[in-house]
């Protein structure tokens, strides 16, 4: 069996290569987006890429890949690893039985490929009326296991003649989507020992400051709730007077801590305050003891809500690496940022997947106090599948007349 792989810098670009070179019966088995380009791929132009085959794939065949940690040293250990080759437009993959050989990695992570058991012979996405399905989510950058076990529930749930009604396959799989979006509950708008403390955390230049100004303007403006606003990034200037220009404008007190003990005094200063929000340092995930620092903050702070904020533009091996990275800082929540700019929606549902947490916001773009929305299971499940009405029948003829 052979595995290849095809980019583009669209999904449907990249599905087209797909087509041609193998034809439209080929076996799609994983797709990723990045960027390739100057500053390790962080400024560059978004790629999609898709593995394909043009066999049917065994339970027993390499057919997957999945994103897995070097070993120490660097060494990439897997029972096989690939050998890639260039072939005009697409990327050649034959397994080879070696152990230790690396396969392609994504220069802005460090993360590496290695092959992995894909869908089996029984599956059902291949043959009937929900591989289109399938593809639909797929091309909405759904993971492939989760796109696999949606429909898989819609293969168990709908009965033959339902399964060829797309409004039916539709609404089904809406409320599936939805079952696996988890949303924060509506925050107090007063805590009776004191203000309701929300932390932000993520790593740098995600959008914490400005979402954090969202919140305020809006808990401020809209709730009329007292607001207070404290910043711990004491390394970058530019940030405190950033969020400094928001509070003056909003006519909120922003203080600055370093320490835990200055966390600790300012908010039993502020038991006056609804409301207290806390934008803190970005940190790289892979730093244990800026985490570490930070986790002191958030234990002198004691929020009651601490929101992990995960930009939609970046890369799954980046994100991946970012939620296992502050999972021990107590995260509870998610905020969806750069939502405007992502290839897919499906990024949302992956990152929840991942993170165990709830979702909270989202935010389309970077206008103050706008671009910003609660997170809601039905909103996300309309972002993934488009409008019911753009749902097409997923093949001719598909539909029932009764449909």
């Amino acid at each position: 069996m052979k595995l290849e792989v095809f980019e583009g810098r669209t999904m449907a670009e990249a599905l087209a290569r797909v087509k041609r070179a193998l034809g439209a019966d080929a076996f799609i088995v994983n797709t990723r987006s990045y960027r390739r380009g100057p500053g390790l791929g962080r400024l560059g132009s978004p790629i999609v890429e898709i593995t394909a085959s043009r066999d049917r794939v065994s339970v027993n065949s390499a057919a997957g890949m999945v994103r897995v940690k070097p070993a120490s040293g660097g060494a990439l250990k897997a029972d096989r690893a690939a050998h890639l080759t260039r072939d005009g437009d697409r990327t050649v993959v034959q397994e080879h039985p070696s152990r230790g050989d690396r396969a392609r990695g994504t220069a802005s992570s460090g993360a590496e490929y290695a092959p992995t058991p894909a869908f089996p012979t029984d599956s059902p996405l291949r043959s009937d009326e929900l591989n289109g399905v399938h593809r639909r989510l797929i091309e909405s950058e759904v993971a492939a296991e989760l796109a696999d076990e949606l429909v898989r529930r819609l293969r168990v749930e709908l009965s033959d003649e339902q399964r060829r009604c797309p409004r039916t396959v539709r609404a089904q799989l809406a409320g599936f989507v939805g079952s696996m979006v988890p949303v924060a509950p509506r925050p107090a708008p007063r805590h009776d020992a004191g203000p309701w403390v929300v932390a932000l955390v993520g790593a740098t230049g995600v959008g914490k400051t400005t979402t954090v100004a969202k919140l305020a303007a809006n808990y401020s403006l809209r709730d009329r709730r007292r607001v207070g606003l404290i910043t711990t990034d004491v390394v970058r200037i530019a940030a405190v007077e950033q969020l400094r220009t928001y509070s003056d404008v909003l006519g909120l007190e922003l203080r600055v801590v370093a320490t835990p003990g200055q966390m600790r005094d300012t908010l039993a200063q502020w038991n006056d305050r609804d409301v207290v929000l806390i934008d803190t340092p970005g940190r790289n995930p892979g730093d244990a003891s800026r985490l570490a620092e930070l986790g002191e903050l958030l234990s002198a702070a004691k929020p009651h809500e601490t929101h992990l904020v995960l930009p939609g533009t970046s890369a799954w091996p980046v994100l991946l690496r970012t939620i296992d990275g502050f999972a021990g800082l107590g995260v509870n929540r998610v905020i969806m940022t750069r939502l405007d700019e992502a290839v897919g929606f499906g990024i949302i549902l992956n990152c929840l997947n991942r993170a165990r947490g709830r979702l909270s916001y989202m935010t389309t773009g970077q206008t103050v106090p706008h671009d910003i929305e609660r997170g809601e299971s039905e909103r996300v499940a309309d972002l993934i599948l488009g409008p019911p009405v753009q749902f097409k029948a997923v093949r001719t003829g598909a539909a029932s007349a009764t449909c």
